[in-house]
């Protein structure tokens, strides 16, 4: 008898949660017919902007336009050149020309990235940096005069002898 009772009260519990009450299915029907309205209501709203001529959700044929850029808009960050951790700068002529911040960095620009073809340059005052100008086409290119200048401003411009106002730099 027991057992029995059991298996009613299963049956019934099961019953009762699968089958819609009028109470539940009430809120759903209700639920749902708002639904609709909310999506009647917005389709009329971007039928009349478009017609007004204001900006559409989507292109033409459907396909979704290309995101806004300016103020609050997400842009792609863009890769780093290899040569931004240092002070660096394109001299008049096109060239590369690149310094250390610091003594570590002056050992690993002459130790890493110091090629060949490329020209080293440092100035004779007490913590200036390492500079080397980048040239392609091998030792045998010219560096123009102009950029050997910049590089020498740069080299005396970033040492602690002008950072001091000292009379020698």
């Amino acid at each position: 008898l027991a057992q029995d009772r059991a298996w009613h009260w299963c049956a019934w519990t099961w019953a009762s949660l699968h089958s819609p009450t009028p109470a539940s299915s009430k809120k759903a029907e209700a639920k749902a017919k708002r639904t609709e309205e909310v999506e009647e209501e917005t389709v009329k709203r971007a039928e009349a902007r478009a017609k007004r001529g204001g900006k559409a959700a989507h292109g033409p044929g459907g396909k979704k336009s290309q995101p806004e850029v300016g103020r609050g808009a997400i842009r792609e960050r863009r890769k780093r050149f290899w040569f931004e951790k240092f002070h660096w700068f394109i001299s008049s002529e096109g060239l590369l020309v690149i310094g250390g911040r610091d003594a570590k960095q002056n050992e690993l620009l002459v130790k890493r990235y110091l090629r060949a073809q490329d020209l080293f340059l440092h100035a004779s005052f007490h913590g200036a940096p390492t500079l080397v100008i980048r040239r392609e086409g091998g030792r045998d290119a010219a560096v123009p005069e102009r950029s050997l200048e910049e590089g020498a401003v740069m080299a005396v411009s970033r040492s602690r002898a002008w950072r001091a106002r000292d009379g020698g730099a």
